[in-house]
């Protein structure tokens, strides 16, 4: 049996078309590029609205965590501020009781001082008797003071070299002014004893008082008793 080696005719091909030097020449559109790039922008576009309710909820957490550490920032200012209160609290209380405890000795001892001083009173003689004792004192060193003072005072002037320097006149001067200083001295004592003639005066029927007693040992009556409102 022969082989036919007889060549079939292929597919056939399609004709690649002619330009016509006449015709209008149509340059062949590039798709490829325009396609992709309107899919990404589809898909940009789909997931943008996908992702907004997330985003979105995301969002409202945020401020819902915010608004807590807020408050809890608040709590924290309000208990620091209460801590310094009930310390500064506890520092006032600390005191306070000391303020007491010091109170109580004072007044101890001030009742010691008062009841012992009562007694010297009644044994000079009463309140009375006492104060006219302290004015009669008060009187001698007055008068010893006054007296011994100006005295001394003249005498070292006359007897000063620049006092005997002088002429006559400015002695005299001098010894003028020295007698005008004494008598005004003496206005003073005068003044200065019959306000203590009037303690006597004040002191009859009386009795020593524990207000009385802290001033003479200057010591503030109202700091150790104080008054109650």
């Amino acid at each position: 049996m022969s082989t036919d080696n007889t060549l079939l005719p292929s597919s056939p091909t399609k004709s690649s078309p002619t330009r016509t030097a006449g015709g209008s020449f149509k340059c062949p559109v590039r798709v490829s590029t325009p396609i992709k790039t309107s899919q990404n922008r589809i898909s940009k576009t789909i997931n943008g609205l996908v992702d907004k309710p997330s985003n979105r909820s995301l969002s409202l957490q945020y401020n819902e965590l915010r608004r807590q550490i807020r408050e809890k920032e608040k709590e924290n200012d309000q208990m620091r501020d209460a801590i310094r209160i009930l310390n500064k609290y506890d520092k006032d209380l600390q005191i306070e009781e000391l303020i007491v405890k010091w109170r109580c000795v004072c007044q101890g001892s001030l009742s010691f001082l008062f009841n012992e001083t009562l007694f010297k009173v009644d044994k000079l003689g009463g309140y009375e008797e006492f104060i006219r004792k302290e004015v009669d004192a008060e009187k001698a060193r007055l008068e010893y003071q006054m007296d011994n003072s100006m005295e001394e005072e003249f005498s070292t002037l006359v007897e000063s070299d620049e006092f005997q320097s002088l002429p006559p006149d400015d002695q005299e001067e001098y010894r003028a002014r020295m007698e005008e200083q004494r008598h005004e001295a003496e206005i003073l004592m005068e003044k200065s004893l019959k306000q203590l003639d009037k303690k006597i005066s004040e002191a009859s029927g009386k009795e020593m008082t524990l207000e009385e007693l802290t001033k003479r040992l200057n010591v503030s009556y109202e700091l150790v008793y104080p008054r109650e409102d």
